[in-house]
């Protein structure tokens, strides 16, 4: 019998495959679907496609319902009666605003029948840098003048996933009592040895044509900084390849790269895997040299957590939340931002045979650190905050 009905907002699901996606599924399949109907809002849309997808679904023990998209905007259907509780996650106008404004109205009516909880995962606290200017004011005027006060009066948990993301939801006025830091988890599989006939013959013929290589797990987006490590490649004297798994977000970004591949004479030396599955994921971390990922901004760095699952170092930005995950020397390095010719420098270090030794000392604590990282951990905590 049912007895907790959980419904979730967020713009995308399966079968897109980014960040904050991937995180919901893992921590969902964790609720027991004999105690919990689980409900996924969401578009109709990927990445890269509007509205494409079946309107519904559904995935393991997961109901998905999907909506038409108008200029990237949908709007749920929630029913306040039928549901314990709502999860909202990122800060969009719409759905976010609105349905902070509806549960605000049930709320003063005396009407509001279950329990909210935000899970912004750096949705209320991005890298303004990435918007345009038009969009920023915009974007932070909503923040300010609306986003915080509903938040504080509709939210009854509000879960940040590192530290450094509950100081910035502290620095821009969401109540303190109700920020509860939950890491994510790494999944399952990253734990697991990965059979070769779960392979596909496309990323072994990757792997056996690019090593030695790098890689960076994650969708194709401005704020991930991919263009950081193409200038910082085309600065060494044998660089190495480059391998960004991921789905193409922001087609822009992705033509300016292809331009700055072409300009730096790369062509060789950069691939786009594209959309993987996990066991190709793993697969291609293991072979690896290491793992690189200098986005701009982010609230955990789930793919930096799963390659050093496998025991794999890090590169990363030195901003965000990315300090927590990797400490300098210690499990991998950390590098400013936008400094490419410092990069540079790290990487070419890698290739000698003292930067080989020090890479093997890190491998082996990486393993042993990331087990404290798992789902069923994350689902338990989150499971507290329903009740």
């Amino acid at each position: 019998m049912i007895h907790f009905r959980l419904h979730v907002v967020n713009r995308y699901f399966f079968p897109v495959h980014a960040g904050i996606e991937t995180a919901l599924l893992q921590l969902l399949r964790h609720f027991d679907p004999k105690k919990y109907s689980i409900t996924m809002h969401v578009s109709a849309s990927t990445l890269s496609e509007q509205n494409i997808l079946p309107l519904e679904d559904k995935k393991e023990n997961i109901l998905i319902k999907r909506y038409k998209t108008i200029k990237g905007f949908f709007l749920p259907k929630l029913s306040n009666n039928q549901m314990d509780a709502v999860c909202l996650t990122n800060f969009t106008l719409v759905p976010h605003l609105v349905i902070f404004c509806s549960i605000a109205v049930l709320k003063m009516i005396g009407m509001k029948r279950f329990k909210t909880v935000y899970f912004p995962c750096g949705g209320f606290t991005p890298d303004w840098k990435t918007f345009s200017p038009t969009k920023r004011f915009i974007k932070q005027l909503i923040h300010i003048v609306l986003g915080r006060r509903l938040i504080n009066y509709t939210a009854d948990s509000v879960i940040a996933i590192s530290n450094w993301e509950k100081e910035e939801l502290i620095k821009n006025s969401i109540s303190p009592r109700l920020i509860h830091v939950i890491p994510l988890g790494v999944e399952d599989e990253a734990f697991l040895s990965m059979k070769t006939e779960h392979i596909s013959q496309k990323t072994k013929d990757i792997v056996k044509k690019a090593k030695p290589y790098i890689i960076q797990v994650s969708r194709i987006h401005r704020i991930k900084n991919i263009d950081t490590t193409i200038r910082a490649l085309s600065l060494m004297k044998n660089p190495f390849t480059y391998i960004i798994a991921g789905g193409i977000e922001d087609k822009s970004y992705f033509e300016e790269l292809q331009t700055l591949i072409k300009e730096k004479k790369l062509t060789n030396n950069v691939i786009f895997a594209g959309r993987i599955s996990i066991a190709d994921k793993y697969y291609l971390i293991d072979h690896s040299i290491g793992m690189i990922h200098m986005s701009h901004n982010k609230s955990f760095g789930l793919s930096v957590y799963e390659g050093m699952s496998r025991g794999k170092i890090c590169i990363a930005a030195n901003n965000s939340a990315l300090p927590e995950a990797v400490i300098d020397g210690k499990n991998g390095y950390l590098i400013e931002t936008e400094d490419a010719n410092t990069l540079a420098k790290k990487l070419t270090f890698l290739q000698t045979a003292k930067g080989r030794f020090e890479t093997k000392r890190m491998e082996k604590n990486n393993k042993t650190e990331m087990k404290k990282y798992r789902w069923e951990t994350v689902a338990a905590n989150f499971k507290k905050l329903l009740i």
